[in-house]
């Protein structure tokens, strides 16, 4: 063997050698990053979640948001109350929901009797209505619209970008404050709490689950499911 093929089969074996570290490697590489990028999304759905909550029960108790949606919701919430809740126009339908309404319109009302006995969302102090369109609006766009509102955010498999927002009973918040005798079959006006959770969405959380699987072949993705949880007073007018 001559001096010139030791060396070509040395150059050979070292090329097959970074090879192989670049094979064993790179998953790891790329795990890592796909987790940095999925950590930040998580950092900033939670962020907005906590922002849009905050915000949308102060400007749905103090009638504001113009600077959010455009034009005032108000008077469209009000027609759809005063008509008897019959479907809500178009404009209300797109901001309460993504989905149809015919889905939309029992999911919220089923939420709202879980804490009001009895109630449906047109039973609601139109400021609640409020208070969901504006989360609503805020979080598109924040998130953008990978949104999906209302679903069930705990559902790991279709659950990805949804957000349900549900009205908590203010009994026990208004009764340590000694301000009146509100009921859950009477939904106050003068305090209102909500809590939403929504579970970012899967688009960076797939090619993750992909490689750890590839590495340690388990295939479960961990459900995410953030939460923020406000009362807030509304003032008389």
């Amino acid at each position: 063997m001559t001096v010139h093929s030791v060396l070509e089969s040395d150059r050979a074996g070292e090329r097959g050698a970074t090879m192989l570290e670049i094979a064993l490697t790179l998953p790891f590489f790329l795990i890592g990053i796909f987790l940095v990028i999925w950590i930040g999304v998580v950092i900033h759905g939670k962020s907005s979640l906590d922002a849009a909550v905050t915000k949308s029960l102060r400007l749905a108790a103090t009638r504001g948001a113009n600077e959010l949606l455009g034009v005032s919701i108000i008077s469209d919430v009000q027609d759809w109350l005063d008509s008897g809740a019959v479907n809500p126009s178009s404009r209300l339908q797109g901001l309460l929901a993504t989905e149809e309404w015919d889905q939309a319109g029992p999911y919220y009302d089923e939420l709202v009797s879980g804490v009001f006995s009895g109630k449906n969302l047109s039973d609601l102090p139109p400021e609640y209505i409020y208070a969901l369109v504006y989360v609503n609006e805020s979080m598109r766009q924040s998130v953008g619209p990978s949104l999906r509102s209302p679903c069930d955010p705990n559902d790991l498999a279709n659950g990805g970008g949804c957000m349900a927002c549900s009205f908590l009973d203010p009994v026990s918040y208004r009764s340590a404050f000694d301000e009146g005798t509100a009921t859950s079959d009477d939904p106050p006006r003068r305090t209102m709490g909500l809590e939403c959770r929504y579970q970012p969405a899967h688009f960076l959380l797939r090619p993750l689950v992909s490689l750890l699987a590839m590495i340690g072949g388990s295939t479960a993705a961990p459900l995410i499911v953030l939460k923020k949880r406000m009362f807030f007073d509304i003032p008389e007018f």
